[in-house]
């Protein structure tokens, strides 16, 4: 890095830290000028600003070529051919660390193996940086201008539990593209322009919100690999633009009558799980209409959902511009239990599109990928978005408006069952999401880990009820959104604008629809420290939070969607749901932090092998629970803990509790108005 600098005429590497390239990334990339009393002069008398533009004219003289190759799917191995246009002596080159929409250095450059560079034909040397892992050294030979890099990434090699996963099966692949390039160091993300292709196997479809150059450039069918060959972008856009491609797939367009085109795109390891009804057609059309409805324009050109539906494949969802990553159980849309657990994820990585791409906080709207971001308002970033996300998912029907309370009576229990509360606020979970999201389920309660999510939920219904309450009923969140995220000054060509934001932004919106002290009620919720959550907003809602012992089907569709039997509300457990009618053990997954199995003394990665003396049986748990309450006795748990066998006395008799919202004698009930299409 010393030396690009140098190759720019600073006399020294002295110069280089005094003016202290963090800095010069984020001016560079988000406009900043605090940098400029650390101006520093070149030896060769620019300005500071004149070198960061001879910088980024050299990084846009070529284009970096990026060649991926996945025509072997059964091998899960990604081929990686990299040409890289250079300068000067040394180069520095990155692999993407903090990638946007994962709030942390989650880049899986541990599955990146085999890297040779040439430099023509000579094999160079390289070495790794000594203090980021993520960054490469290597010096070139006298009028180098081009660097090839040739490695693989190993899409089977683990990584697909974290929060930056490789997914891919024999089946399917879903590339994002930051998993399979180096990029040169000194320029912001933007100014990087690459030309990228990938080799599928033959009969593989695919769909990416890049631009095809081309139709298929080479293999017809009939044996031969087949090319794909996208326009030139820039990084900045090509991480932003995954691709999913499979065996199995399936492509509907949503809203064939609109300007602005939008599809659901599916792959599946098997074909029968593509089996979408046309109902769930309709509801996901819907879902595209509510959502422009409610932000009162479509802020990209085109939108591709990409949804992986596999067993073989952490599920979860990732946000980009004009595409999204999803990735659900295998029998998302064949079966009713697991599509009612969870229909929310396309909703909200939608919302992200307006809310995280669009409009995004000054410390998660970094240069490059090397930086670190500050998550200090994802409570706004990911709760606003959860909040809307569930909102659209009931305004386009994919919830009734039972479902959806049930939904919020589950978020509600969860989030007023952390005695994590005491001793970590919201603004806490927030500024230590980076580690949250790597944290295990166990003690859930009292680490509080990424529920910045759920109770963003919480916050945002607040916020909206306050808004209706202030004006009688003539504002609301949706008020908040037009103006908050209004249309970009943009043009067809600069769809990845971005405008940044800060706290005093949010305050100043909500100011504007009603006068109230907006300050200070955010700072006491986001900061507070009370073991309960912040149920207002359910209050003020017509609704209030209730316990009876009939789980809602809701609850149990959550139940089957995390493999769990969720004792949360009662005797304070979570354990594992085994398939296995005849299994003959319970593995404790979690422990409610105080509740009265916690006060019994068991503890996650416990093996419930008897209750009641009685061999451990599926579902046997909620009617030795029922039975407790009944006879006013104990439960008796006999558990193992790496092979300590034990007996444990559990003094609980209330029975099961399972939460729902019950209607407030005499209250509007807000949450029909707020749930119904527009």
């Amino acid at each position: 890095m010393i030396q690009f600098f140098k190759n720019l005429g600073f006399k020294s590497a002295k110069s280089v830290c005094s003016l202290g390239f963090i800095g010069l990334g984020a001016w560079a990339s988000a406009g900043q000028t605090d940098i400029a009393q650390h101006v520093v002069t070149p030896a060769n008398g620019q300005t500071i600003k004149q070198t960061i533009k001879q910088a980024n004219e050299q990084a846009n003289e070529q284009v970096i070529e990026l060649q991926v190759d996945f025509s072997q799917p059964t091998r899960k191995i990604i081929h990686v051919l990299e040409t890289v246009p250079v300068h000067g002596k040394s180069v520095l080159l990155h692999y993407p660390k903090w990638i946007p929409g994962e709030h942390g250095p989650s880049g899986p450059i541990e599955a990146v193996v085999g890297l040779q560079i040439y430099a023509d034909t000579h094999k160079l040397d390289w070495s790794r940086d000594r203090i980021d892992m993520y960054s490469i050294h290597v010096t070139l030979p006298e009028h180098t201008t081009k660097l090839r890099l040739e490695f693989d990434v190993l899409a089977s090699n683990g990584s697909n539990d974290g929060s930056s996963p490789i997914v891919a099966t024999p089946k399917l692949l879903l590339l994002e593209w930051n998993q399979v390039l180096f990029y040169p160091a000194g320029h912001a993300s933007k100014d990087i322009r690459f030309n990228p292709s990938i080799k599928l196997a033959p009969q593989w479809q695919y769909a990416t919100a890049l631009r095809r150059q081309n139709e298929d450039e080479d293999g017809d069918g009939s044996g031969k690999t087949t090319l794909k060959r996208f326009q030139e972008v820039s990084l900045e856009e090509l991480v932003d633009s995954p691709l999913l491609t499979g065996e199995n797939f399936k492509r509907i367009q949503l809203n064939p009558e609109d300007q602005v085109p939008s599809y659901l795109n599916l792959a599946a390891d098997q074909a029968d799980k593509l089996a979408i009804t046309p109902i769930q057609i309709e509801q996901h059309q819907a879902l595209m209409r509510q959502a422009v409805k409610l932000f009162g324009y479509s802020v990209f050109r085109h939108y591709d959902f990409l949804h992986v539906v596999s067993d073989h494949v952490h599920a979860d969802g990732l946000e980009h511009r004009e595409s999204s990553s999803n990735r659900s159980p295998a029998d998302y849309y064949v079966s009713n239990e697991i599509y009612l657990a969870d229909p929310t994820l396309l909703a909200h990585e939608l919302v992200h599109a307006w809310n995280g791409k669009y409009r995004r906080p000054n410390g998660l709207n970094t240069a490059h990928y090397q930086l670190a971001m500050e998550g200090d308002l994802l409570w706004v970033y990911e709760g606003l978005t959860n909040y809307l996300g569930e909102v659209l998912t009931a305004r386009a029907g994919l919830w009734n408006a039972a479902q959806f309370r049930d939904a919020l009576a589950l978020t509600a229990a969860e989030m007023d069952h952390r005695p994590g509360r005491r001793w970590r606020s919201l603004d806490d979970t927030v500024s230590f999401a980076q580690t949250l999201y790597h944290t295990p389920q166990a003690w859930a309660s009292y680490r509080r880990q990424t529920d910045f999510y759920r109770e963003g939920s919480l916050l945002w219904l607040d916020i909206d009820m306050q808004l209706q309450s202030l004006t009688q009923g003539k504002k609301s969140i949706d008020d908040f959104v037009k103006i908050f995220h209004a249309r970009p000054a943009h043009n067809s060509t600069q769809a990845h604008q971005i405008k940044a934001y800060d706290l005093k932004d949010v305050i100043t919106t909500l100011n504007t629809l009603a006068a109230f002290d907006w300050k200070q009620f955010l700072h006491e919720r986001t900061h507070s420290k009370e073991e309960h959550a912040p149920l207002a907003g359910i209050g003020n809602s017509g609704w209030q939070l209730h316990y009876d012992d009939q789980a809602s089907s809701y609850f149990k569709a959550n139940e089957a969607l995390n493999r769990q039997a969720n004792y949360s509300y009662s005797v304070g457990l979570v354990i594992a749901r085994d398939n296995t009618p005849n299994s003959e053990h319970g593995d404790i997954i979690d422990v409610l932090w105080d509740g009265p199995a916690f006060k019994a003394g068991l503890v996650p990665g416990m093996r419930i092998l008897k209750i009641n003396g009685e061999n451990f049986e599926s579902g046997q748990l909620a009617n030795a629970i029922q039975d407790a309450q009944k006879k006013q006795s104990e439960l008796i748990l006999t558990v193992s803990d790496q092979d300590q066998i034990t007996q444990l006395s559990i003094p609980y008799t209330e029975g099961l509790r399972y939460p729902h919202l019950i209607p407030v004698a005499g209250q509007e009930d807000r949450l029909e108005k707020l749930i119904k299409a527009r």
